[in-house]
């Protein structure tokens, strides 16, 4: 699984830096790669690449009944987030969406 990963994440990789390669360099050149990355972005990044590395710690050695407890979990905790940072407003579709899932 992790091999496969790595095979898909390679190709990202190489069109990425072609297309900076083509669109960015004076630009790279000029500033650097990371400019005007802050705080915020690399925490950002940081979180989605360790959730990236337990969903796949997840798949691998957790049985059915657990991946289903899992999923439910992070969707309440996505929707109490979202509540809370982007004022998302719950009405009863949610709730008919949610009792589906």
């Amino acid at each position: 699984l992790h091999y496969k990963n790595f095979q898909l994440a390679s190709f990202s990789i190489l069109f990425a830096v072609v297309q900076i390669a083509c669109k960015d360099l004076p630009h790279i050149k000029k500033y650097g790669v990371f400019h005007g990355f802050d705080g915020v972005v690399i925490i950002v990044v940081v979180s989605q690449a360790m959730t990236g590395f337990v969903v796949s710690l997840m798949l691998h050695y957790a049985d059915a009944i657990l991946k289903g407890f899992a999923i439910s979990i992070a969707s309440v905790l996505a929707t109490v987030v979202s509540m809370f940072l982007f004022g998302t407003k719950i009405n009863n579709m949610f709730f008919v969406g949610a009792s589906t899932v």
